[in-house]
């Protein structure tokens, strides 16, 4: 981890992160306000490392809000890193090291996505995991859990991982540290995504430094997301993308339980 260990000195340059979260309900998880509020107080005791914050709320495009977050960030000299997290995800405070450390253009975490894919549970994995009785019910629930869920990430052809780190097509934005050098060098390249028109109640700074760089796309027939599109536009300009493998990301959501207890046979004397 060196590059944030240089950081600790006196010597270093100060990092300065800005941490944007767009909040389509104004609403955030109570698991992300506590990895929040962890993260603030464990770099407040890291030296040359300095965080910053900000919501945007009750915005229904969530591209637009993402492009409002690269425009605050550049408006402001002393942002040097922006890091996207949505308002349903959970981490530790290492994990955000994790990805200053690896002193990478654009490196995000993987993440599982919201949907349990059921048909897996038949798969050889799943059905040794399921037999294996050494194992503790959270290291049980843990594995089964991790194997039922797809992740947010393209690879690309390589499959090379150099210290839990690969490169990768494209990331999720969900947790995605971006360098400020990358922001700028993509405004500079791509003059015809500035935006004339911002939203009024915008500073004048941040409205000069309004790009489209996110935003939703078809490519050969398929939707590309507003992050997979900010991916293929920095791939482009030759940059490459980088995904952390390592880090182990909480994504919440809600599940419907649905069952009968006659359909499963089975009447319980144990009081409720």
């Amino acid at each position: 981890m060196t590059a944030l260990k240089n950081t600790e000195t006196k010597e270093a340059p100060e990092i300065k992160v800005l941490i944007a979260t767009p909040c389509y309900a104004g609403l955030c998880h109570a698991n992300y306000t506590l990895s929040l509020v962890k993260t603030f107080n464990y770099f407040h005791q890291i030296k040359n490392v300095k965080l910053a914050h900000k919501f945007i709320l009750h915005e229904s495009l969530v591209p637009r809000a993402r492009n409002f977050f690269v425009a605050h960030a550049l408006s402001d000299p002393t942002i040097t890193h922006l890091l996207f997290v949505d308002a349903d995800m959970r981490w530790e405070p290492e994990d955000l090291k994790k990805l200053l450390s690896a002193n990478k253009p654009i490196i995000a975490a993987t993440f599982p996505k919201k949907k349990y894919i059921w048909e897996r549970l038949r798969s050889p994995v799943l059905r040794q995991i399921v037999m294996d009785d050494q194992l503790s019910p959270e290291e049980f629930r843990r594995k089964i859990k991790a194997n039922l869920v797809d992740y947010a990430v393209n690879f690309g052809p390589s499959r090379e991982v150099r210290d839990g780190i690969i490169e990768v097509d494209h990331a999720a934005t969900a947790f995605m540290l971006i360098q400020r050098e990358t922001l700028e060098k993509m405004c500079a390249h791509y003059p015809e995504l500035k935006v004339k028109n911002p939203a009024k109640d915008l500073s004048r700074e941040v409205q000069e430094k309004m790009y489209s760089l996110f935003e939703l796309t078809v490519h050969d027939g398929q939707y590309f997301s507003e992050d997979y599109q900010f991916c293929k536009l920095w791939n482009q300009l030759g940059g490459k993308v980088y995904a952390d493998l390592t880090i182990n990301l909480g994504h919440s959501g809600a599940e419907e339980y649905e069952g009968n207890i006659l359909a499963v046979g089975t009447l319980k004397k144990d009081p409720l």
